[in-house]
């Protein structure tokens, strides 16, 4: 079982939250070919070792999140703004932690 400060849970921690950006931008994004064609999301998936309800409460809890419009005073999206604002949020990292409890053990990430 990981502790709070171990290595290991800090890395899963950190690809779950990559995760969630790169979740977000595709949410942004949904037309962009390269993000379309890139694999980042699905492999950060398939590398981690959080379960599929970790993964769902994150695309949820992203879905949630680009509900809210950033405004620009020039009228331009500001999607990506936005992503790396959900990136460094307070509220990712306390999901994050609490889907800890979802974390699956084999190597492999197996779900």
């Amino acid at each position: 079982m990981f502790v709070e400060n171990d290595t290991s849970l800090l890395k899963e921690r950190a690809i779950l939250k990559k995760y969630a950006f790169c979740r977000c931008l595709i949410s942004r994004y949904p037309q962009d070919s390269f993000l379309r064609k890139d694999g980042a999301l699905s492999g950060y998936e398939e590398i981690g070792s959080y379960g599929n309800k970790a993964y769902a409460e994150v695309d949820s809890f992203v879905t949630q999140c680009c509900r809210t419009k950033y405004s620009s005073k020039y009228k331009r999206n500001l999607y990506l703004m936005q992503c790396i604002d959900l990136y460094d949020s307070p509220a990712l990292d306390s999901l994050v932690t609490a889907q800890d409890r979802r974390l699956n053990l084999s190597v492999g990430g197996n779900r």
